[in-house]
């Protein structure tokens, strides 16, 4: 799976907001963070494509 540099940059920078409070990422929580994104790009598309058929 590729990276993108707009999803690196997103995490690099981000702080989470959960329940009113804001977390800085530890860089396990963003390569878990982006693993699932990737995951959910890649079945989003697959499934997009059964769809044209």
């Amino acid at each position: 799976m590729g990276k993108d540099k707009g999803l690196e940059k997103f995490l690099k920078e981000a702080e989470v907001l959960f329940d009113g409070n804001t977390y800085r990422l530890n860089i396990e929580e963003k390569n878990q963070i982006q693993e699932a994104l990737e995951m959910a790009f890649w079945d989003a598309k697959e499934r997009n494509k059964r769809k044209k058929k």
